[in-house]
């Protein structure tokens, strides 16, 4: 997937918003190919604040209510992140309030999304070869266990997976180590680019084995 489509590495912060930036990296990308340019970096802060009411948006996030707030035509047009800027924070007393009083950055408003495809827990759908043929058309926002991640320093990753999920990220691409010959998947994280490969990692791709738990959760949308 060309480089174009997808924004700088970001970085969450103390807050529990990997969702977030999981789908926002999805919307991005979906947002620039559409339109074919470079893609413009869009406002997490917003999902946070109007996507979840009477939940506390760092704790507890999902794929659906973060695309369902946006789609369908358009309904709730996305803000930049220059225009409604990332906080690293969210009241978990959730105040109704928050984003009505962001109407003025949401008024100036202007990326907006058709539809959604998601897939969760599709065993009999999600395969590497399906993963791939979504993601040569868009990067993805997908759900994987990243347990890996916290010691990850580069390469690709190539040990175990627990059979379960605790993070999200943008799925932005495959390919093969040209040094090792080890297929693996590239992945956009939101830690900062301090981390892993510049804010990416690699794992090892194998077929048919779910690695990481990659199967369990997929997304993406199309643009307006």
């Amino acid at each position: 997937m060309t480089y174009r489509a997808v924004t700088d590495v970001k970085n969450q912060g103390s807050c529990g918003s990997c969702t977030f930036f999981a789908v926002i990296g999805a919307l991005e990308a979906a947002y620039a190919i559409k339109h074919n340019h470079d893609a413009t970096p869009l406002s997490e802060q917003q999902l946070i604040d109007c996507s979840m009411p009477n939940r506390g948006g760092c704790w507890a996030s999902n794929f659906g209510d973060s695309l369902d707030y946006v789609i369908p035509n358009g309904k709730n047009p996305l803000a930049s992140e220059a225009d409604y800027p990332y906080q690293a924070l969210h009241d978990t007393n959730f105040n109704p309030q928050a984003c009505a009083q962001r109407q003025d950055q949401r008024s100036r408003a202007a990326h907006r999304f058709a539809s959604k495809e998601s897939y969760h827990d599709a065993w009999d759908t999600l395969n590497d070869d399906f993963l791939i043929r979504l993601v040569s058309k868009s990067p993805v926002a997908i759900a994987i266990n990243a347990d890996f991640m916290g010691s990850y320093g580069g390469g690709v990753y190539r040990g175990p997976c627990p059979p379960h999920v605790n993070h999200a990220v943008l799925l932005t691409g495959w390919g093969t180590d040209p040094q090792t010959g080890v297929p693996f998947w590239s992945v956009k994280n939101s830690w900062g680019k301090g981390w892993g490969e510049n804010g990416f990692a690699r794992f090892e791709r194998k077929p048919g084995q779910n690695q990481c738990f990659i199967y369990h959760e997929v997304a993406r949308a199309t643009a307006l």
